[in-house]
């Protein structure tokens, strides 16, 4: 008896490893696409045919969680934006962890840069027309002082469990949220046993893994160049795990009496940045980092980020700028390691001819992509 149970053992034991081969060799990419948050949502991650479904259904739920937790556009209890924007001045709002751990990291931010990030930016953009519609003229010096009075990270008071709000204000989390919502998205596909993998939205990327499909292992990154939209204005190659978010002015504006204004405003004056700096890069840890720390640096400009850089090496940062003189200045923190390539130039044929490059404010290269391309926001 004893025997027969080691004997049907061993086959159960070689079964296993036969099946787990065949599932192993069945790994491809799988395309998950969608329109959610205000944007496209772009993810291709490895897996094999069993589970595929299953991992499109948790990341399907993922997205839909955290829309009606962080959505401006969602009015209700379970939304945290909803929830500020109706409290009175001096009222307890209860947070779980995870927005408590957002909203920490945003206002560290914002002091370390001088309130050059702010999540109480919202009344300023709706002034603008970047939240709504356009003015017909240009908000005056005395209609943005008085908008700035309800302005001010440091009036946002966060404790142990909650946030007071100390004057009457709202927060806009456009800043962050994308980004965090990016990396539970990884952690979504992490958790499902995909170690390969690339989540796009709008202008931020995470990566996971080796690239499969490039003949290095590496994915390739091209950097989109803002004057000449069907032209790359340099690369860079990354493995393994890694958020990359690009925050510019050249696609996001309003316009007033024919003036353009870009979408990112500095919180401390109340204007649009102006468009010298059209593209700042970030590499970092984690989407929700490379997300808040892209827009600073643009209110900043390259001076202030670099001595930001030098003070923090462990924010693994690399930073890439180029403005309307395609003037390029790249800083990185002395943990990155990254295999950047100078800046030249695709013509629109090369462009055309391949498949596989995905176009936006970064565009992934012999990565496994659409082969139509879409546009970012």
């Amino acid at each position: 008896m004893q025997r027969n149970i080691l004997r049907f053992s061993f086959y159960v034991f070689i079964f296993a490893i036969i099946f787990m081969g065949i599932l192993n060799a069945s790994k491809r990419y799988y395309q998950f696409n969608t329109w959610k948050l205000g944007t496209r949502v772009n993810i291709t991650f490895e897996s094999n045919p069993l589970f595929s479904n299953q991992i499109k259904d948790s990341l399907s739920h993922t997205l839909d969680y955290y829309e009606e937790k962080y959505s401006p556009r969602i009015e209700s209890e379970e939304n945290i934006v909803h929830r500020i924007r109706q409290a009175e001045p001096g009222e307890r709002i209860p947070l779980d962890n995870e927005t408590l751990r957002m909203l920490t990291i945003a206002s560290h931010v914002s002091r370390e840069t001088s309130g050059a990030f702010d999540i109480t930016v919202s009344p300023l953009l709706e002034l603008w027309g970047i939240q709504g519609e356009p003015p017909d003229t240009k908000p005056s010096e005395e209609e943005i002082k008085e908008v700035l009075e309800t302005v001010g990270f440091e009036n946002l008071k966060i404790k142990e469990e909650h946030i007071v709000k100390k004057a009457p204000l709202t927060i806009d989390l456009g800043g962050i949220a994308k980004g965090y919502i990016i990396d539970q998205l990884a952690n979504t596909l992490s958790e499902h046993g995909s170690s390969s993998f690339h989540i796009t939205i709008g202008g931020d990327i995470y990566l996971s893994g080796e690239n499969l499909e490039s003949r290095d292992g590496r994915w390739t990154i091209g950097l989109q160049d803002p004057f000449h939209r069907d032209e790359l204005m340099g690369m860079f190659k990354l493995s393994g795990e890694h958020a990359i978010t690009t925050s510019g002015s050249y696609e996001r504006y309003v316009k007033i009496n024919g003036q353009r204004y870009g979408h990112i405003i500095d919180p401390r004056d109340g204007y649009p940045v102006n468009d010298q700096r059209l593209n700042v890069t970030v590499l970092a840890p984690s989407t929700l980092l490379a997300d808040i720390w892209s827009t600073a640096f643009f209110v900043l400009g390259p001076e202030h980020t670099a001595e930001i850089i030098s003070r923090y090496p462990q924010l693994d940062i690399f930073y890439l700028y180029i403005n309307e003189n395609h003037e390029l200045a790249f800083f990185r923190s002395p943990s990155v390691e990254i295999d950047f390539i100078e800046p030249y130039y695709v013509s629109r044929e090369t462009y055309e001819e391949n498949q596989k490059l995905y176009t936006g404010k970064l565009q992934v290269i012999e990565g496994a992509l659409p082969s139509t391309p879409f546009q970012g926001e």
